[in-house]
């Protein structure tokens, strides 16, 4: 069972970074992308070493933004090397053996697919500004050493910026050497328009981006750009309005509800420096709680008949 279990996590791990990011919008191609999104990938210099985060070693990418306009999310792909020798890769699947604990039949699966990696950061930097230390990936894992990148080359880089206060997406192929830009386009200061306009206050952030949904249910967003003291005071505007009631807190999370029977969840990101928060209608535990009691009546029904 355990030697099933972990399988499942490692294919998992492939799944993930095969499918990247992805979104089901519209895209358009622009070999000549500077004309509409102004981002050029030349603009972004970037590098990966050997260093220290929080007190231990990984492969880390530092990146300096050297483009007019502020980068909200920055995301790279790395893929196997064309010509890539087999004692490297064995190297490399060594490493993974003896860091993960990987046994040989789940080893050979991870031998089907192409060795990758992927490093994304949603911290802001702004123009001509840098960023350091940012961790890359192999699926769901940390890299440590950095000289295994040395075994892929640049893929696909996905760019988010601002510009007249919206953002843009924009994803460059590193092989093709082609743009392909987003048409959709998010404002850079969203805020609900529903029922839960003024049912929790609005975080002094320069940018909000909504997150998953907003309708009658729920609203969820994302406020970027703030410290631990901002989650902290947002987190008292939020007890003043109300929201005190069944709470549970610990560090840098804050559930509670208020006497409408609103209920809001506030999540602080120290590494990316953004606060998540969702809020839910009175009415989504009473239909998940009717759903419950279906399915423990359906339950009950099927275990008659059994009997």
């Amino acid at each position: 069972m355990k030697r099933i279990i972990k399988f499942i996590v490692l294919m998992s791990m492939i799944v993930m970074i095969g499918g990247c990011k992805s979104n089901n919008v519209d895209t358009k191609k622009n070999s000549d992308i500077e004309s509409s999104s102004k981002i050029n990938i030349d603009k972004i210099s970037w590098n990966v070493k050997q260093g220290i985060a929080d007190g231990e070693r990984y492969a880390l990418l530092d990146y300096k933004n050297n483009t007019a306009y502020t980068i909200t999310h920055f995301e790279l792909t790395f893929k196997e090397k064309d010509n890539l020798k087999s004692e490297d890769k064995e190297k490399f699947y060594d490493y993974i053996r003896d860091t993960l604990g990987v046994d040989e039949d789940d080893i050979k699966e991870l031998k089907k697919k192409k060795i990758s990696f992927k490093m994304e950061s949603d911290r802001f930097v702004e123009k001509n500004k840098s960023i350091k230390n940012q961790r890359i990936c192999y699926g769901i894992f940390y890299v440590k050493d950095a000289s295994y990148v040395d075994l892929t080359e640049p893929d696909t880089a996905t760019i988010e910026y601002i510009n007249d206060n919206k953002i843009y997406t924009v994803y460059y192929g590193y092989q093709s050497k082609e743009y392909t830009e987003e048409e959709s386009i998010e404002e850079a200061q969203y805020w609900t328009r529903g029922i839960f306009k003024d049912k929790l206050p609005k975080p002094k952030a320069s940018v909000i981006k909504k997150d998953y949904l907003d309708d009658e249910d729920e609203f969820s967003f994302e406020a970027y750009e703030l410290t631990l003291d901002d989650y902290y005071n947002y987190v008292e505007e939020c007890k003043n309005m109300g929201y005190i009631l069944d709470t549970n807190s610990y560090d840098g999370y804050y559930n509670a509800k208020n006497s409408e029977g609103y209920e809001i969840d506030i999540e602080y990101d120290e590494e990316d420096h953004k606060l998540s928060v969702s809020i839910y209608s009175p009415d989504t535990d009473d239909d998940e709680s009717d759903l419950d009691t279906d399915e423990e009546d359906e339950d009950d029904s099927e275990s008659d008949e059994i009997e």
